[in-house]
């Protein structure tokens, strides 16, 4: 038997049924998806958006987006302000665009004042905007021992302080008005105002704004020479020129800052060699520096690293023991973007982006975490720390100390009667070096941010703002009120703010 005769949809006057005129209603009120032309968002969004890319990204889109092109100078504009900095270096050369320029600044942004320093023997904090305390002494004749934090006196407390750096027996201190130094010896000009008397207090270098260095970035101190990084990636060096340390392609002693001609002069890249010219023609920018013992290092904004002065145990990196007089790119770690590197007396140390700490020069007491106390001339990634990634490393004396970026602290090598034998892990005795990196169990509660390495000491602070300081005492350079070594890591009683 046949069901029912389904019912037939009610014709409405133009002939459409009903059900199908109200899908279609419906369909019609619901709006449709257009997609948005970038010039139709707020100007000022755009130009926010854009700001926040990387310098590559922005130049990539700006070749295929004519309505990023369109605003593209204020999108750079808004990401300099934003970066901290009043404008794009000037370009050096034809070929120097403005994407390298931005990176350049995007990368001197990435880097982490260096409010902590170790010296030889004495140490530097910076607290606050407007406070440096230092401690420790030296051997020499006028040097004060001081074994607990003590306010520097530094004569314009309106000025905010930047960062500082510790040598030998001279200081450094970046303030926003300038390059400041001190020190109870001067004999090699370290200090920079064109003399050899010392200085008690902090006394700022006028040579700097006579040359037109207003912006500075950065100050670093080797044992008697020193080093400043100004916005713009130029460096200046001065001090004592023995062994090429300064980079100026001689062995004489400077008063007065001299600028490194490598960083700036255009090559003529028909003839220019390799090592002091980017593949672009123009010169590269510095964004780092780190002063050693008888050597010093340059990370430029593309991730190259630089070296020069003595070459023994092939701390340069380039496979020799040859004095370097002015800066030479090394080459074995050519294909890699360098971001952090530090000078020690006998080695020096390097980290890519990706992570992986490498080590070169002297390996006497196991310095180089490489399993073995052998000498090595060119960079060699520490195996023992695969899997971490590293983010920040210090060399010290015959001794390094890197971090993770979870906060992690791990150090190798040797203190010997300097009281890093233990490397802050507790022994009660064993091997009186490390030839592999171990994580220094005091602080495995903690997430380290910041490091120092002085000769035979260290400085480590917490994300929390707690510092803690081990090795040696002798000259009170630990802030624990005495003269005492610390085979593992004890808390001043200090504490700092974080950023």
């Amino acid at each position: 038997m046949p069901g029912p005769t389904p019912a037939r949809p009610v014709a409405s006057a133009r002939g459409t049924p009903a059900a199908v005129r109200t899908v279609s209603s419906a369909r019609t009120l619901r709006p449709r998806w257009q997609p948005t032309r970038l010039l139709d968002l707020p100007e000022d969004v755009l130009v926010t958006a854009f700001a926040l890319w990387p310098a590559e990204s922005l130049a990539c889109a700006s070749v295929t987006c004519r309505e990023l092109h369109a605003i593209l100078d204020m999108a750079v504009a808004l990401g300099v302000a934003r970066l901290g900095y009043d404008a794009l270096p000037p370009p050096r050369g034809t070929h120097d665009t403005r994407t390298h320029r931005l990176r350049h600044l995007q990368r001197l942004a990435a880097r982490r004042p260096q409010t902590l320093s170790a010296g030889a023997t004495t140490s530097l904090c910076v607290v606050g905007s407007s406070m440096v305390l230092a401690w420790g002494g030296s051997d020499h004749e006028d040097s004060v021992e001081v074994t607990v934090p003590s306010p520097v006196a530094f004569p314009r407390m309106e000025v905010s302080i930047r960062e500082v750096a510790a040598g030998d027996t001279h200081c450094l201190l970046l303030a926003a008005d300038g390059v400041y130094s001190w020190g109870v010896d001067n004999s090699f000009g370290q200090l920079g105002h064109g003399d050899i008397k010392p200085r008690s207090a902090p006394e700022r270098i006028e040579a700097f704004a006579a040359s037109g260095v207003t912006h500075v970035a950065q100050v670093a101190c080797g044992r008697q020479h020193s080093l400043v990084l100004s916005v713009d990636g130029r460096v200046h060096s001065f001090g004592r020129g023995s062994l090429g340390r300064l980079g100026l392609g001689g062995i004489e002693d400077m008063l007065s800052p001299q600028p490194i001609d490598e960083f700036i002069s255009e090559p003529t890249c028909a003839t220019c060699d390799v090592s002091t010219c980017s593949a672009y023609g123009a010169p590269p920018r510095v964004v780092l520096l780190s002063a050693g013992l008888f050597h010093s290092l340059a990370v430029t904004e593309g991730g190259s690293l630089y070296s020069w002065g003595s070459g023994t145990n092939g701390r340069l990196g380039h496979g020799d023991t040859v004095m370097q007089l002015r800066p030479r790119r090394v080459e074995a770690l050519a294909e890699l973007d360098v971001v952090d590197a530090s000078a020690g007396s006998g080695h020096s140390v390097a980290v890519s982006s990706t992570g992986v700490l490498h080590t070169w020069g002297q390996g006497y007491n196991g310095r180089l975490g490489h399993g073995n106390q052998e000498t090595k001339p060119q960079p060699a990634e520490v195996e023992a720390l695969f899997g971490q990634h590293i983010t920040r490393a210090v060399a010290g004396s015959d001794f390094t100390i890197c971090v993770t970026e979870r906060g992690a602290a791990y150090s190798f090598g040797n203190g010997g009667n300097t009281g890093t034998m233990w490397w802050g892990r507790g022994w009660e005795g064993g091997a009186p070096c490390l030839l592999e990196p171990a994580r220094i169990k005091e602080l495995a509660d903690l997430r380290i941010d910041l490091l120092a390495a002085g000769s035979a000491h260290a400085m480590l602070r917490s994300t929390s703002g707690a510092l803690f300081t081990f090795g040696a005492g002798a000259h009170g350079q630990l802030g624990h009120g005495d003269l005492q070594e610390q085979l593992v890591p004890k808390k001043v009683e200090l504490q700092l703010e974080v950023e």
